[in-house]
């Protein structure tokens, strides 16, 4: 009868190949983002993807299950539930809610246009909450960040009064 268990050293050279795959596509990822919201070349997110598939084809990874991983890590380092301060987690809810509009503005079937709409609602949900919560800290230390944007809103009126 053959055996077809997998000599331990191959599951770990497996495990090895798969990490290092997540990590190539994570940089591919991260390279196209800075690409595109930088409106610049595309080097190193073409370098990026070279060296993702060149990876790929020699180790024969499982390309599925290394988006799938590389999916959930980005998400877990830009989103993950760690305790965080509120103004951060304020903070990080702007940035979620920012990227699906982003998401939103890239993409172009018939029902983008809805969820954009949306998508705008929840940003400026999110922006909202955390001008509320600087407000709320703002005033348990004795102060208002609220008065202090529309004071500064007030001297630049008045100086762009002056410069007519």
């Amino acid at each position: 009868m053959s055996d077809f268990t997998v000599a331990e050293g191959d599951k770990e050279q497996a495990e090895w190949e798969l990490q290092i795959a997540k990590s190539r596509f994570e940089q591919l990822f991260i390279a196209m983002f800075r690409a595109v919201t930088r409106g610049e070349n595309s080097y190193d997110a073409t370098q990026a993807l070279f060296s993702f598939v060149e990876h790929a084809k020699e180790t024969k990874v499982p390309v599925a299950k290394v988006v799938d991983e590389a999916t959930k890590s980005l998400y877990e380092r830009a989103f993950g539930t760690e305790r965080k301060m509120a103004y951060e987690s304020e903070q990080q809810e702007i940035v979620h809610d920012a990227l699906l509009v982003a998401a939103e503005y890239f993409s172009t079937d018939n029902m983008a246009r809805a969820r954009l709409s949306k998508r705008q609602q929840g940003l400026d949900q999110s922006i909202e909450a955390h001008i509320h919560g600087k407000e709320r800290r703002s005033r348990e230390h004795g102060h208002s960040y609220i008065k202090r944007l529309l004071k500064e809103a007030d001297l630049l009126s008045e100086a762009k009064g002056r410069e007519k």
